[in-house]
């Protein structure tokens, strides 16, 4: 698969050489997230945005699995705070800003168009139930550009989470430091923020942690003091609201994020994972597949 790589460096033998003071390399751990017993991921740098002009630059195009070419521009945003918010509602295939709010399953593949905003719920995903390892997963099919490396991640780099994956990551993996997400303010905006398995306490004091119904204002994260966490590999989920239609509602307040798993036995409902100022929750899984939401991709590693 595209974009494996090491979660643990191998420690390198020390080098047999005249040099008696040659020291063997130290083994680099990345900041890796338990998403399954036998799974780890990276996130991708930010939300995942698109474009039918490059935001307005030139007109654009993409590569594609399988090796055709699709009309737009995929994305990370630049920030991991950084959201689209109300100027979602000028969505439509020639639109040359950003979106960032997309109705489940429409990577473009088979005519599912990331602009789409038909009500129509069977019009998503052509009835699949879970487009894991499939064309209609956004990473999967699409050549993404990732402004953190300044390159362009082919089709297959990036995928996304299972709803039982949202799942592990939030409840069960076991972690270094006992923590597993925390709700904050960072750089001025709300949202969610998810530590790394190695992540250690002593990188950045955090209150209310593990808590459902801790409000935002827990955490207050300055840009500077985010660069550090970033670094060390924290994430952190904006609260963009989502998208019903072409109104666009909750923007600041509620973060809503698809899985890549539907409801059993239905062409229609989907399943997500949203957070609020009081709340945070799987519990009520099922949506309409037209109301678009928040796409967050990872990178397995091994």
């Amino acid at each position: 698969m595209a974009g494996l790589f090491l979660c643990v460096a191998c420690k390198k033998e020390e080098k047999k050489d005249s040099n008696e003071n040659a020291q063997p390399e130290t083994p680099v751990v990345a900041p890796c997230f338990s998403v399954s017993g036998n799974t780890k991921v990276v996130f991708s740098p930010g939300n995942l945005q698109w474009s039918a002009k490059n935001g307005g630059s030139r007109a654009s195009v993409h590569a594609v699995a399988g090796g055709g070419i699709g009309a737009g521009t995929w994305r990370f945003a630049p920030n991991q705070w950084d959201t689209i918010g109300v100027d979602n509602t000028n969505i439509s295939s020639e639109y040359s800003g950003w979106i960032d709010l997309f109705g489940w399953a429409t990577s473009g593949y088979s005519n599912k168009y990331p602009y789409m905003t038909t009500p129509d719920n069977t019009a998503y995903g052509n009835g699949d139930q879970d487009i894991t390892a499939t064309n209609y997963d956004w990473g999967v099919y699409n050549a993404i550009y990732n402004p953190k490396t300044n390159t362009t991640d082919e089709p297959g780099t990036w995928r996304t989470l299972s709803y039982d994956e949202w799942k592990y990551l939030t409840y069960t993996r076991v972690t270094a430091s006992g923590i597993h997400y925390a709700k904050a303010i960072v750089n001025g905006v709300k949202g969610l923020i998810f530590l790394p398995d190695q992540w250690s306490k002593s990188t950045y004091t955090l209150t209310s942690t593990d808590t459902y119904s801790a409000d935002y204002t827990s955490n207050n994260i300055s840009a500077d003091n985010w660069q550090k966490m970033e670094d060390a590999g924290a994430v952190f989920l904006p609260a963009a609201g989502y998208r019903r239609e072409r109104t666009v509602s909750y923007v600041g307040s509620v973060g809503y994020y698809w899985s890549a798993t539907s409801v059993e036995s239905s062409d229609e409902y989907a399943c997500y994972m949203y957070f609020t100022s009081s709340a945070f929750s799987f519990s009520g899984p099922a949506t309409d597949r037209y109301w678009a939401k928040s796409v967050r991709l990872v990178k397995e590693v091994k």
